[in-house]
């Protein structure tokens, strides 16, 4: 058996066990779009700058992704089109090496519904990146435009110009090979259908139809958000708390340990090399695709972590670990009905939770049909004040048993007798003033501004949602766990149909953390809780401490509009003072919005 035999039977086996083995050598192949002009390039002048220059002996494999066959297009049933193995007879009737204009087509890993055309030429590999266009047709940069790449081929069998040679011998696969799917093709019929029946509440041949009729759209917006249900994809994570992620668990920490954050507009993948963490910003460029410094550029995340999954191609290691995202400590609840009878709940009030103005909090356990919960109960003391708001209490507890937000804390329901209760999510760290107080030697800057990022997640949706909290502090944010931070006690909140609420009465408010126009006129928006997320920012950033310590309540309106404010924190990032400052401008509509304040926390975190 000849030499090339034997290497080709030793490459089948390992494909065989294998999806795909892009790299057998040291270093890839490149892959290029080389200028393609009409008679721009004689035959003989080939521009051999932008092609690897060692012979072929010592090339890699120059197939790397395979396409699924789906016989729903003539032009797709081509046997040399794409490669699931390689074909060791090629090799065998060629004791030489690969004849010149020997070719394979096979599925771009870096563009969507894109080819790559592989060429032999003088003992070297080329090749050229065929781009789906947006009238359907196929072309390579500034060639022509064909129907399919079967006929961008057939015409490359006779006219060589912009190519390394003429196409002549096509490397088919054996016979009774498929081509295997790839990563988006094995999933994206399904993943298209869930997203339109989630996005478009349609079903049965609603849903068909509308996939017919938007099919290349879907396919896109499908391809471009599917990170998004992957195991590496953190959402937005700080650096920091990348870093401890990929640093903790089993020791020794392994090379290639990796996860993928989100930041301002763009990403970021972190990943472990010689016990450290490294980071890679991932960039848009002027048409919104990605990629790593100057690297492939990718139309999808997802498509550029599998080719950095298959060689390291400018990292310091390959992408070989997922640390994947974590869950929620302590995940909202499903929505239960809003009447919750008494017998179901097993109240210990031997350890309180903590007292309010109208009643206590305690922990019980809810008995529901499938198994037993953990939960708060708010029990309201007995007395007038209380029994004439009831009414009152009932209306927004409905309106609250709506939100769905994991930084949130979600109403179960009510139990309507005597005492009238309130059955809360249990979030068991407790509020984040005393935390802070407890932990401002341990806690760092960082953690507070990750707890503070997520509050401002929980506001916005809130924002959306046109609902006032009226409420917002530090006391009434809990803790699931030193990482997880939810907004609670929505006691004096309003789900508003306009952009203002305006009640009639004062009644016992917490001042401190008001709005001018909410102190003197009663008056409530949006941007009046703006203006008490940055009280509880500078809360958050003096461990705890209280506001306006040395004034009364009534003397902080009279402070406020002599054009003084809270003094900046000294531990607080000058980034952070300066958003605060913004939080309490006198009119509210210069004030930032929650989407404002959620993007520039982005933007911080992601530095």
């Amino acid at each position: 058996m000849s030499f090339y035999w034997s290497i080709a039977v030793l490459i089948h086996i390992i494909l065989s066990l294998h999806s795909f083995v892009p790299y057998l050598f040291s270093s890839p192949p490149l892959i290029v779009s080389p200028p393609y002009h009409s008679h721009s390039l004689p035959q003989s002048m080939t521009p051999t700058s932008h092609f690897p220059s060692r012979p072929l002996a010592n090339q890699p494999l120059f197939f790397s992704q395979y396409v699924l066959v789906r016989k729903k297009r003539s032009w797709e049933s081509a046997s040399w089109k794409s490669y699931s193995t390689w074909c060791p007879e090629e090799d065998h009737h060629q004791n030489n090496g690969l004849t010149d204009g020997l070719y394979l087509l096979r599925q771009s890993r870096s563009s969507l519904r894109g080819y790559t055309l592989s060429v032999v030429c003088k003992q070297r590999f080329y090749h050229y990146h065929i781009a789906h266009q947006s009238n359907g047709s196929y072309a390579m940069d500034k060639g022509p435009s064909f129907s399919s790449p079967v006929k961008l081929c057939e015409f490359h069998h006779r006219d060589g110009d912009g190519m390394c040679c003429l196409l002549k011998v096509p490397c088919s696969r054996p016979p009774g090979v498929l081509a295997r799917a790839s990563f988006f093709d094995s999933r994206k019929e399904k993943d298209i259908r869930d997203y339109v029946a989630r996005t478009h509440k349609l079903q049965g041949m609603e849903l068909e139809g509308y996939v017919v009729q938007h099919r290349s759209r879907l396919e896109r917006e499908v391809a471009e958000n599917l990170h998004r249900s992957m195991s590496w994809f953190h959402g937005v994570t700080a650096r920091k708390e990348a870093e401890r992620r990929l640093l903790e668990g089993s020791q020794p920490i392994p090379d290639g340990k990796f996860l993928v954050r989100e930041r301002a507009h763009s990403f970021a993948i972190s990943v472990t090399h010689n016990k450290k963490v490294c980071h890679y910003m991932v960039e848009r460029n002027s048409t919104g695709k990605l990629f790593v410094s100057e690297g492939i550029i990718f139309d999808t995340l997802w498509q550029m972590v599998e080719h950095y999954k298959s060689k390291p191609d400018g990292l310091l290691t390959s992408l070989k670990q997922v640390c994947p995202a974590p869950e929620p400590a302590y995940c909202s609840p499903e929505q239960p009905s809003l009447y919750i009878e008494e017998d179901l709940l097993v109240l210990d009030h031997e350890n309180e939770l903590g007292k309010g103005n109208f009643g206590s909090v305690v922990p019980a356990i809810y008995k529901r049909p499938t198994k037993e919960i953990r939960v708060a109960v708010k029990m309201l003391k007995q007395a007038e004040e209380v029994d004439s708001m009831k009414a009152d209490i009932l209306k927004e507890a409905l309106i609250m048993q709506k939100l769905q937000h994991q930084h949130i804390v979600m109403l179960y329901g009510v139990c309507p007798g005597d005492p009238f209760m309130l059955v809360l999510e249990l979030v068991p760290f407790g509020p984040l003033n005393k935390y802070l107080r407890s932990q401002r030697v341990k806690i760092t800057v960082a953690e507070i501004t990750e707890l503070m990022y997520q509050v401002a997640l929980g506001m916005e949706y809130l924002e959306e949602k046109n609902v006032v909290h009226r409420d917002l502090a530090a006391r009434n944010v809990l803790l699931a766990d030193k990482n997880t931070a939810k907004i609670s006690d929505f006691g004096l909140s309003r789900a508003v149909e306009s952009d203002c609420y305006q009640t009639s009465t004062a009644g016992k408010w917490p001042l401190k953390w008001f709005a001018p126009e909410s102190i003197e006129y009663y008056t409530f928006t949006s941007r009046s809780d703006v203006w008490s997320f940055g009280v509880t920012l500078w809360e958050a950033f003096s461990y705890g401490n209280k506001p306006y310590s040395d004034k009364r309540g009534n003397d902080v309106l009279k402070f406020l509009k002599d054009g003084h404010r809270l003094p900046a924190p000294p531990a607080s990032p000058s980034v952070l003072c300066d958003l605060m400052a913004r939080c309490w401008l006198a009119c509210p509509s210069d004030r930032p919005s929650f989407k404002n304040i959620k993007d520039e926390f982005m933007s911080y975190l992601n530095k």
